[in-house]
């Protein structure tokens, strides 16, 4: 079980300094860094969605999602 959540506003420079599950309030598209250091993958995510990887960043370009939460 995860313990805590953050808002996230998605950033092109900003990264976590652990990786985080992501989840998704409003359906869209979630561009990321996954944590383990691959390149940016871009998710297609209904709402409710909770990402099935960890990840350092959520890149504003290319992310259409919102009411996105890092769930530590």
């Amino acid at each position: 079980m995860l313990d805590n959540a953050l808002a996230i506003t998605p950033s092109d420079t900003d990264t976590f300094a652990q990786g985080v599950a992501v989840y998704v309030g409003v359906a869209g598209t979630v561009s990321c860094v996954p944590w383990g250091g691959n390149p940016a993958v871009t998710v297609t995510a209904v709402a409710g969605a909770l990402l099935p990887f960890r990840v350092v960043k959520v890149n504003a370009t290319g992310t259409t999602a919102t009411g996105l939460l890092a769930v530590y």
